[in-house]
């Protein structure tokens, strides 16, 4: 009886703790054609911009900020440019989690800029509910995958 009743609590703590995590994965196909698992944000998690703009500063970086129109990319609800002494510009968006827009984005790892009739897709780096462009500053992009 002990037991079954200790197996019981295990899988009943396990289940509420995954079903709380924050946290969803799920298998999709990309538009490659191949079979991933993807892991989508389902609670919003602390600002990335703060922390970001930290690090900057303990990586020794001096730089300008401010904030953007964030409708220019589909899905994105807040977004800050920052501009640092050394000329290189970044992008941090912050995404609505609830979107169709972000899941898309997470799937192709790619955000879709307003732009000209057509717009434009841009690579990018997901931190959470967060993206980074340009994704190819591999320095800065380190910076923000690291934030916690």
């Amino acid at each position: 009886m002990k037991k079954t009743s200790a197996l019981l609590l295990a899988t009943v703590l396990c289940i509420s703790l995954t079903a709380c995590s924050g946290v969803k994965k799920e298998k999709v196909v990309n538009d490659k054609g191949e079979k991933i698992t993807v892991t989508y944000v389902t609670k919003a998690t602390p600002s990335k911009f703060e922390p970001f703009e930290k690090a900057l500063k303990e990586k020794g970086y001096t730089f300008t900020s401010k904030d953007k129109d964030a409708t220019i990319i589909s899905g994105a609800v807040k977004s800050k440019m920052y501009i640092l002494n050394d000329n290189r510009s970044i992008e941090i968006y912050q995404f609505d989690i609830n979107s169709e827009a972000y899941k898309e984005a997470v799937i192709a790892n790619k955000i879709h800029m307003s732009y000209g009739e057509k717009g434009v897709d841009l690579n990018t780096v997901f931190n959470d509910e967060y993206a980074i462009i340009p994704a190819n500053d591999k320095e800065l992009t380190g910076i923000f995958s690291s934030l916690e």
